[in-house]
């Protein structure tokens, strides 16, 4: 379980989903494509419910329910697609670093869970963390070196 898979090359090709009018702060980010994305991810899957008469609901109570559900569908939506948005910029983003060597892949059919897309935030984020250690130890040790000269 600690092993976490490797984001396959056809998938790490840098591009991102065009962004909704909706999604201001995001715009934000730097050096990154607006073009559509190609990262796939996983869906659950569903058995056909078994449908049973019940009894006829006053329609107050009908259309709660659907705006409810309705309400619900979007959230989800919206979910979906920021997790989707996360997965293309971990890609990008690992994409740029990686620049020619490759590691072992998964099939490029394969889709992440939403799970596994935290994981790779993760992931990325202690790698930039500890990249960001490395240069400012640089910083510290080339300050060092000026002053003493």
């Amino acid at each position: 379980m600690d092993k976490a898979k490797v984001l396959p090359p056809a998938l790490t090709a840098g591009l991102l989903e065009r962004r909704d009018s909706t999604t201001s702060n995001e715009d934000s980010l730097v050096g990154l494509e607006k073009t559509p994305t190609q990262v796939k991810m996983r869906s659950a899957s569903r058995r056909p419910k078994k449908v049973v008469k019940k009894p006829a609901l006053p329609a107050h109570v009908v259309q709660a329910r659907e705006c409810h559900n309705n309400v619900e569908k979007q959230y989800r939506t919206r979910l979906k697609q920021k997790f989707e948005r996360l997965l293309a910029v971990l890609q990008a983003s690992k994409a740029k670093d990686e620049s020619g060597h490759e590691e072992d892949s998964e099939a490029p059919g394969c889709g992440y869970s939403r799970g596994e897309v935290l994981d790779f935030a993760r992931q990325r984020i202690l790698a930039l963390e500890e990249e960001n250690r490395h240069l400012s130890d640089q910083v510290q040790h080339l300050d060092r070196g000026f002053t003493i000269v």
